[in-house]
């Protein structure tokens, strides 16, 4: 009996690894822009890279399409939702006031509202906007530093992420 020794070569040809890589880029390119997709649209729903909605202090900038001006920022009407306590408090132009929230991804629900009782003739007109605007609001978005309130489709209120 004899044996006959036969030894194999690996080639690669140089046309199919070509191919491949191809191939590879092309699932690559894919794959990204299915992932990148994903974020969907920013429409009403915060996006990746906003801020949270609690634990932030939100400065009003416009009550629907009118914008807001203060003689000092310090004056300026703004709410912060205390963690996951369901409280809010915050300033509504004249008084300090305080209250309850219930909110999730996309909706939002103010509740009761208390509040000091200071007479400020020159921002009243604003407070009662300000806080029938929280009492009306139903669902919110954010994106980036800016958050707005709506009711249904009408956008009541935008807010910029302050100190």
């Amino acid at each position: 009996m004899q044996y006959v020794h036969v030894e194999r070569t690996n080639t690669v040809n140089p046309k199919s690894v070509s191919r491949r890589r191809a191939v590879a880029a092309v699932v690559l390119m894919v794959s990204i822009t299915i992932v990148a997709g994903c974020g969907g649209p920013a429409g009403h729903r915060a996006v990746r890279d906003s801020l949270p909605l609690a634990g932030i202090q939100w400065n009003l900038l416009a009550l629907g399409n009118d914008p807001i001006t203060v003689a000092d920022e310090k004056e300026r009407p703004h709410f912060l939702l205390q963690g996951d306590r369901d409280e809010v408090t915050g300033f509504s132009g004249c008084n300090r006031f305080f209250g309850t929230c219930e909110y999730d991804d996309e909706t939002i629900r103010f509740g009761p509202m208390g509040s000091t009782r200071m007479m400020c003739a020159q921002s009243a007109d604003l407070e009662t906007r300000f806080l029938q605007t929280l009492a009306s609001a139903d669902r919110y978005g954010i994106a980036g530093e800016i958050l707005e309130l709506y009711n249904g489709d009408r956008r009541l209120a935008r807010f910029k992420a302050g100190p």
